[in-house]
């Protein structure tokens, strides 16, 4: 680990914060290609997260919004963060 004051850093913290962050966004994608709407139009060639006349489905059902998506991914990262941290520390 890195040197502060002639002690080691340990590198666990860092390590648990990355796993974290690597599941988080893991399980966003998995809601956001899952349950939040992605369409092509191809009038304006832009990707559309609502249906419409002409617009391509391309993933997901139209359940929740981005920003839903979002609030959802982060709360079951932090009841899994917290879910181990409580088996951790048992």
């Amino acid at each position: 680990g890195a040197a502060c004051g002639g002690a080691a850093l340990p590198l666990w913290p860092m390590a648990v914060g990355v796993a974290g962050g690597v599941y988080g966004s893991v399980v966003d994608s998995l809601f956001g290609a899952t349950v939040q709407y992605s369409g092509l139009d191809p009038e304006r060639k832009v990707v559309v997260e609502a249906p419409g006349p002409g617009v391509r489905h391309i993933s997901g059902r139209a359940i929740l919004d981005n920003h839903l998506v979002n609030l959802c991914a982060g709360a079951v990262t932090a009841a899994t963060a917290f879910a181990c941290s409580a088996v951790a520390h048992s």
